[in-house]
């Protein structure tokens, strides 16, 4: 069985690298978990979701969070690392969930089906993300797409774990476990971003008919792959 607080610990400390790689200087510092930086980033959030973040100011966040301009820099270096503090947050917060929902899964049909719905209820809730897909997503790109440990990296790594054990039981063939979660990333990732006319990703029935019809041939049937 998959430790869901084990896999989702290696993906927080991933988000955590992605975060330093898009903040490479070395002098800055983000100063976490007291009620102070939690103030801000809420803060942050709903000024966001109001504004934009381009047009989001520092002084917003700080009469949103009723602190001082100068009480954030002693939080963090600026808007930006602000920003990717705050999507590191919800990242880890929806990797855990994701990870509870993973836990019990023994087929591939019920990984794949786990993974598209949530993915669609997580981000389809959610009004920051959603206003960056509409009206920034030049903002989000970056993260999704490129640098070291960007979200397809980051969400197949979470994935592996998950599709190792279907490989290990036989439920699915042996398989490049790295390469398969991946592809299986990429093809929620597509659908989320690109929404089709003929699968609801929100719609259980159709995804799980999905996964049986179209994804789970090309990863074996159940039965080891000759990779002669």
């Amino acid at each position: 069985m998959v430790g869901p607080a084990a896999v989702v610990e290696e993906v927080r400390q991933l988000v955590d690298l992605a975060t330093v790689a898009y903040m490479p200087d070395a002098h800055v510092r983000i100063r976490r978990d007291s009620e102070v930086s939690e103030r801000i980033c809420r803060a942050a959030i709903t000024c966001f979701e109001r504004f934009g973040v381009r047009k989001t100011s520092l002084e917003d966040i700080a009469g949103e969070a009723q602190c001082s301009r100068a009480t954030i820099y002693r939080y963090f270096e600026g808007k930006d690392s602000i920003v990717l503090e705050t999507l590191r947050r919800e990242a880890v917060s929806f990797f855990s969930i994701l990870a509870d929902r993973l836990e019990t899964v023994d087929t591939f049909e019920e990984l794949f089906a786990e993974a598209a719905t949530t993915s669609a209820e997580v981000i389809g809730n959610h009004r920051l993300l959603n206003v960056m897909i509409e009206v920034e997503p030049q903002l989000l790109l970056p993260h999704v797409a490129f640098g070291p440990s960007n979200a397809v990296e980051i969400a197949s790594t979470f994935l592996a774990p998950y599709m190792a054990r279907l490989r290990d039981s036989g439920d699915i063939g042996d398989v490049d476990v790295e390469r398969a979660s991946e592809w299986i990333v990429r093809t929620v990732l597509s659908y989320l971003l690109t929404p089709s006319r003929t699968l609801d990703l929100s719609d259980r029935q159709q995804v799980t008919e999905l996964a049986r019809c179209y994804l789970r041939p090309a990863l074996g049937c159940g039965a080891p792959i000759n990779n002669e």
